[in-house]
């Protein structure tokens, strides 16, 4: 197989980019070109860029900061600079090991009707340390299964450790945009496997770093990601509609709506008193469609921290 890679990397942090573009650069497989997109990030992304000297890397710099509004249409954007017939989009803190695309371009040979693959994730801390790896997954499994893993919690993951096959990718519109990113990544993947179904490698070949500066380590945007998983659960039912399963539906309906909850209590405990009182005076708005329950919960937890926080 000599067909070309496209790797992209849509750079506005720049503590960890250095390490991500080289994992990239070191990959066994050759045949790859490198797209940085800068999202005309305040931080100095060009000096890190340039300290490579590799004829495989092509850089744009956005004229303003798309992901601030709307981070998939970002990703979108370095998809449409990708020439190669294997798109990855790999975050600017994550790192792939040496072998990430020989491997999954492998499975790619082995499953001609697929279009999506993946690899284990191994997690890091900002320091390095390791924190959890993803649990395995059979070599395939159906879009349906994939569904009932995630909102079960049997299963993780980020963006970073899928390679598509870029022409089907572009045929299904790319990525698809919720409020912050917030379950962009979950509902993009479901969209692409639920046909043809996701082979996954046993091996971990990814590394996601948790450093603590990610939207999913940040403590804000309680409002919109409260949005995203409203729009995530109609998003499901729409592709639940007309699953023939009715037994499997149900099953993953039950769990979701579970998972939800659960959801919503962290979200209120983590938010801010002015978020979650918001949030209770318009908790039956259709955006948000939060229960009471949950507001009870929450609040004899924020009661705990705030009294252990004076104490």
């Amino acid at each position: 197989m000599n067909q070309l890679v496209s790797v992209v990397i849509p750079a506005y942090k720049s503590a960890y980019l250095f390490d991500a573009i080289s994992s990239v650069l070191s990959q066994t497989y050759k045949n790859l070109e490198l797209i940085i997109v800068n999202d005309d990030s305040p931080e100095d992304i060009t000096s890190i860029v340039e300290s490579f000297n590799d004829p495989r890397i092509r850089y744009y710099i956005n004229e303003r900061n798309i992901g601030a509004l709307d981070l998939v249409k970002n990703w979108n954007l370095c998809l449409s600079y990708a020439q190669g017939d294997f798109f990855c989009l790999l975050c600017d803190d994550d790192m792939m090991s040496e072998t990430f695309l020989e491997e999954l371009l492998g499975l790619s040979t082995k499953y001609p009707q697929n279009s999506v693959f993946r690899c284990r994730v191994k997690v890091i801390d900002k320091l390095g340390k390791m924190i959890r790896i993803y649990p395995s997954s059979p070599e395939w499994i159906s879009g349906i299964d994939y569904m009932l893993h995630l909102v079960n919690g049997w299963q993780h993951q980020t963006i970073s450790e899928f390679l598509y096959r870029r022409d089907y990718l572009l045929s299904k519109g790319g990525f698809v945009s919720f409020p912050k990113a917030w379950c962009a990544d979950w509902f993009s993947i479901l969209n692409l496997v639920w046909r043809q179904g996701l082979v996954t490698s046993s091996k971990i070949l990814m590394t996601f770093r948790d450093s603590g500066i990610n939207i999913s380590s940040e403590k804000k945007y309680i409002r919109e990601k409260i949005i995203a998983q409203n729009i995530f659960t109609e998003r499901l039912n729409g592709l639940l509609k007309n699953e023939v399963n009715r037994e499997m539906s149900d099953i993953i309906n039950q769990a979701r709506d579970e998972r939800i909850n659960k959801i919503y209590f962290e979200y209120l405990g983590q938010s801010s008193w002015i978020d979650f009182l918001f949030l209770l005076i318009n908790h039956n708005k259709k955006e948000y469609n939060i229960p009471l329950r949950c507001f009870v919960k929450a609040f004899m937890r924020k009661l705990s921290f705030t009294k252990s926080y004076n104490q």
